[in-house]
């Protein structure tokens, strides 16, 4: 876990849509974290990691990185005390490289005041155009300050665009929300603040069965504060070899 108050990202200074990411011998550290960070649960084969356990590294910044704020230019992706934040500047993706197939995601997140954000699964590298957006080459699971409204194609933790919620389970702004997405071969499941939300079969749909099953977790700029903490990844797959 991260120690006390400090600050770190993995941006450098730079506009517009573009991908940032460490330097060749901090990549190769990242990346050896991350396989460092999986550890066996349960004697039964599943490897899980706390994403956010050594800061930023393994995260890649897709689209906005910094912004201007204050007279001077503010990245747009911060962690502290074992919180991300985005400020909402601009538009983007904090993206973590290490691609998986079958798994458990599992995080919180706030909006401190009305936004918009989104979890991308199983999706590739945003590179500008609309078809490297999760919700068109993967999945988004949209994200809203909307407690209280409708379940619906584009509400909270909805399948953006293909499959609506049972329910609407968001809670008020700037209280934390629980999320829980279990993706096994073609089934997506998704629990909400500890109600099962989602139970998804991409395969019935002539609309989704083409999607891929495997690929990386991200998380959305939208234009709004938001904010992340306890993600959480487990590898389902090796539990099934």
């Amino acid at each position: 876990m991260l120690g006390p108050a400090v600050e770190k990202t993995c941006n450098r200074p730079g506009a517009g849509v573009v991908r940032d990411r460490v330097s060749d011998a901090g990549l190769m550290n990242a990346r050896i974290a991350t396989v460092a960070a999986w550890v066996v649960c349960l004697g039964a084969g599943v490897r899980s990691a706390d994403l956010l356990e050594h800061g930023l590294d393994g995260w890649v910044v897709e689209g906005t990185q910094d912004a201007e704020e204050r007279g001077g230019r503010v990245r747009v992706w911060t962690i502290a005390d074992g919180v991300v934040r985005c400020s909402g500047r601009g538009f983007g993706y904090l993206r973590h490289e290490q691609a998986v197939s079958d798994f458990r995601l599992e995080l919180e997140y706030r909006f401190p005041k009305h936004g918009n954000s989104g979890i991308g699964i199983r999706t590739v590298p945003f590179t500008g155009p609309l078809e490297t957006r999760p919700s068109q080459a993967a999945y988004e699971i949209q994200l809203l300050s909307d407690a209280g409204g409708k379940a619906d194609r584009g509400s909270s933790c909805s399948l953006y665009g293909h499959e609506a919620p049972t329910r609407n389970t968001s809670r008020p702004v700037g209280e934390w929300n629980t999320v829980v997405v279990e993706c096994r071969g073609p089934r997506i499941t998704i629990e909400h603040n500890g109600t099962d939300v989602i139970d998804f079969d991409q395969s019935t749909r002539r609309d989704t069965a083409a999607k891929p099953l495997s690929g990386s977790v991200c998380l959305q700029n939208h234009g709004s504060v938001v904010e992340f903490r306890g993600i959480r990844l487990t590898d389902l797959s090796a539990s099934e070899k």
